[in-house]
């Protein structure tokens, strides 16, 4: 179903109170489940006789059953049924029918254990609608006397045609009592021939929409964390203008609907909206007014989880490199003693003074901190400083120039969206506070890896950070991270325009390292000279290139695994309010 019509399976209103019928806006909605097949059914034949004027959906649910655990309730079943017709004083009929349960459980037993079938539980509910009841009633019985000529035997799902509705629905929901209660078994071969339908769709349970395959205009719904993939690791190329950053954004929404933590590095200013919409965390570090604040004085839970009796003189170490680099001092040992003294004075330099205490002061909470507010900042911190020379350059170089910093930590820090925007930094700026929040981030990794939560790390304009006069250290830091990082049950992103750039560092081997290491690539359309690289370093094939260079704007050519496929970035006018509007 396409994106333009999800209002067809997201109806603004819904009436459950007949037990007949469900009203969807103004729709009357009347599901069937099928309890009985014939030993060979052809649902090609079968779904030729659907009312050509009237609207349905068919889902089918098929589990693989344990074929040793059924192996033993068929071999307990042959025996007890042999026993009751030896002992049965019951007529003809009754015996026949027992004999009949015998044989049906030899033949399905034999089939299991000489010609190797497996066994499978199958579920079959077709939901129609129409606008007129009366007509719905009167084809659902012709329907239903036509299915029954040809051995299938249903009934209608009256008191649950809700349930039944939602089970119709490409929501992958299969929990339903309904379904337990009117499966039946089918071997391999009796389900291959029974299965009317086929898809190359590409949907994983717990992913995302990706976009519609150019091919059969069919969905791709990716889980990046999926099993089945090398890794979650993901690079974004596109010139400027071709539906790139759209498309990242896009990605950021969709992962945040399906519980994603997430966090982006945003060098041009481009997220903001998605951020203000949400409500989440946005930070501007170049901003003299700004709207958010992260306190660099504050312990956070997942320091302490890290740290633990340590987390003081991590911190204390943490805060002295950041005061002295970017104020510029040379005397660290100032600086360090002053840090120490300002916790101590705020009662923050033990483990146990920064728990959160009960009203009669002497019950500790284990995993709860104190408040943000308890927490100095960088104000309390300049009133102990008494070095005029030191104290100018932290008021110039911090106070002034990154107040960001400076104040107490907003509450939408603990949000599962942050996105930091990095715009107007100096190359040397940018490199030191994205190695600062990516030391941050994979703390949070490391604790978010025993909560079992999934994270994702985007780098836009990552060719930006590939660049040995900036810092070779903090580059391979990068490089690294995207074969670490998979440990850690995160994936991260690294969206570049540059191409060129970013195939220059070491004669492209860093850059034909990371796409190496990301089993996800999406190409939009480049510029001629981008293609040259691309063929020059032999990055990809030319039969992809070509690819690549047919592809219109909001088209991508996605590769992943031993897949190749365009697709095309569609969008829901809910989705773009979010991503577009301004305040």
């Amino acid at each position: 179903m396409s994106l333009e019509r999800i209002d067809d399976i997201l109806p603004s209103s819904i009436d459950n109170t007949n037990f007949r019928y469900l009203v969807l806006e103004n729709l009357y909605c009347i599901s069937l489940v099928v309890i009985n097949y014939p030993r060979f059914t052809n649902f090609l034949d079968i779904t030729e006789g659907f009312p050509k004027d009237l609207s349905y959906t068919m889902a089918f649910y098929i589990k693989k059953q344990d074929t040793m655990k059924l192996l033993k309730q068929l071999t307990q079943c042959i025996s007890s049924s042999s026993a009751e017709i030896k002992t049965s004083n019951k007529n003809q009929i009754d015996i026949d029918i027992l004999d009949k349960v015998k044989n049906d459980a030899i033949n399905l037993r034999k089939q299991i254990q000489i010609n190797n079938e497996e066994i499978f539980f199958v579920s079959c509910i077709i939901t129609f609608s129409s606008s007129n009841k009366e007509k719905l009633y009167e084809i659902l019985n012709f329907f239903q006397s036509k299915i029954y000529s040809k051995g299938l035997i249903s009934n209608i799902t009256n008191f649950r045609h809700l349930d039944s509705y939602l089970l119709t629905l490409p929501l992958n929901k299969n929990k339903e009592k309904l379904l337990e209660l009117n499966y039946r078994n089918f071997t391999t071969s009796a389900l291959l021939q029974s299965f009317f339908f086929y898809t190359k769709t590409i949907f994983d349970k717990e992913g995302v929409l990706f976009g519609i395959l150019q091919d059969g205009n069919r969905i791709c719904n990716i889980d990046i964390f999926s099993n089945k993939y090398l890794n979650s690791n993901m690079c974004i190329f596109g010139s400027s203008g071709s539906g790139k950053s759209f498309f990242s954004k896009l990605l950021i929404l969709r992962h945040f609907l399906s519980g994603k933590i997430q966090y982006v590095f945003d060098l041009e200013g481009e997220y903001i909206n998605i951020a203000k919409n949400l409500n989440m965390f946005y930070i501007e570090i170049t901003s003299k007014n700004p709207d958010k604040y992260c306190n660099i004085f504050e312990i956070f839970h997942y320091e302490i989880k890290n740290f633990k009796e340590d987390v003081i003189n991590y911190k204390i170490s943490k805060v002295t490199k950041f005061i002295t680099t970017i104020a510029g001092i040379e005397d660290k040992e100032y600086i360090k003693s002053k840090v120490e003294m300002l916790y101590k004075s705020f009662n923050s330099d033990t483990l146990e003074s920064l728990k959160r205490k009960s009203s009669n002061e002497k019950i500790f909470f284990e995993f709860v901190i104190i408040p943000k507010e308890k927490f100095p900042t960088m104000f309390d911190f300049l009133k102990i400083i008494e070095k005029e020379r030191i104290k100018e350059l932290i008021i110039a170089n911090i106070l002034k120039k990154y107040p960001c910093f400076c104040n107490i930590t907003d509450e939408s820090y603990n949000e599962p969206l942050k996105i930091i925007s990095t715009k107007g930094l100096s190359d040397k700026s940018l490199c030191f506070f994205t190695d600062y929040f990516l030391s941050e981030i994979e703390l949070i990794l490391e604790k978010d890896l025993k909560d079992n939560k999934k994270s994702i790390i985007y780098i836009d304009e990552l060719w930006r950070y590939i660049n040995t006069k900036i810092s070779y250290d903090f580059s391979r830091k990068i490089f690294e991270l995207f074969k670490t990082i998979r440990k850690k049950s995160a994936s991260i992103i690294a969206i570049t325009q540059d191409i060129s750039d970013f195939f220059l560092f070491e004669k492209g081997a860093y850059g034909k390292t990371i796409m190496n290491n990301c089993a996800f690539k999406v190409f939009f359309k480049f510029e001629y000279s981008d293609f040259e690289v691309l063929d020059r370093l032999s990055i990809v094939t030319k039969k992809t290139i070509e690819k690549i260079s047919r592809l219109s704007r909001g088209q991508a050519n996605f590769i992943f695994d031993s897949n190749e496929a365009v697709i095309n970035i569609d969008v829901n006018k809910y989705e773009m309010k979010i991503l577009e509007e301004e305040e």
